[in-house]
């Protein structure tokens, strides 16, 4: 699931919303199938192989068919996977089931595994439950406020408790920079986290609104101009005739 910019307060955000700490790292997925513990980037490149205690990740744990695929962030210095969010447990699709739900499951899930490591060669790498709250002043303010607790932070994401999994981009999961929180959620973060605002920045909205204007537009396909042209001579076609049926009337 990919985020949008938290440009304002939803009407129901208190009651409906939950926050996760997004750490600094690279957005990647965890797969497991066949005795195997894969890792992709975002773009589906395969980044490592080994095993873990995941279903379906190593040969102590291979039961048929099963798989398991993880959304995650890996911090390569730490080598540790955070856990963002379950897509598929031990063969079992959690895509139409909600993101409270999917945390949930997600939490009782990794009770139950004794060693949440994954092995690749002689590395290890730990793969780590995010903490989440929900999105009251009081637990925000609380959330902020222990942030040093936590590894270096990237962002915050804002999912909404009833959203489904979706791979690609929805309005129902949001992203706000950690200097983005006093101007759009109106509370304070600590000193080291505005430390990585950028010079220059006034505004979300004209942040935007720059990163829009950078961002190179898409090169027409051939077909579909083809296909508007076909469609505009058409047009042309067509209102010659109506000329002419005009003239001759």
């Amino acid at each position: 699931m990919l985020s949008e910019w938290l440009l304002e307060v939803p009407s129901d955000f208190e009651d409906s919303w939950i926050m996760l700490p997004c750490p600094v790292g690279k957005r990647c997925s965890i797969v497991t199938s066949r005795g195997e513990t894969t890792v992709y980037s975002r773009t589906g490149l395969h980044m490592l192989t080994g095993t873990s205690d995941l279903p379906g990740g190593s040969s102590t744990k291979r039961q048929g068919s099963n798989f398991t695929v993880l959304d995650c962030v890996f911090d390569k210095h730490r080598k540790i996977f955070h856990l963002l969010d379950v897509i598929f447990w031990n063969g079992n699709s959690l895509t139409e089931n909600t993101v409270e739900f999917r945390l949930f499951w997600l939490k009782s899930r990794f009770d139950e595994i004794d060693t949440l490591l994954l092995t690749a060669g002689w590395e290890q790498y730990r793969m780590q439950l995010l903490p989440h709250c929900n999105c009251t002043t009081e637990e925000m303010g609380s959330f902020f406020a222990d942030s040093k607790s936590l590894a270096p932070i990237d962002g915050y994401m804002f999912y909404h408790k009833e959203g489904i999994y979706v791979a690609d981009t929805t309005p129902l999961v949001c992203w706000l920079k950690p200097y983005m929180v006093p101007e759009i959620l109106r509370l304070p973060v600590p000193a080291d986290l505005m430390k990585s605002k950028p010079v220059g920045y006034t505004t979300l909205s004209a942040h935007v609104a720059a990163l829009d204007e950078k961002r190179p537009k898409k090169p027409e396909r051939r077909w579909r101009k083809k296909v508007q042209d076909a469609a505009a001579r058409t047009d042309d076609s067509n209102l010659e005739d109506s000329s002419m049926d005009s003239q001759n009337l």
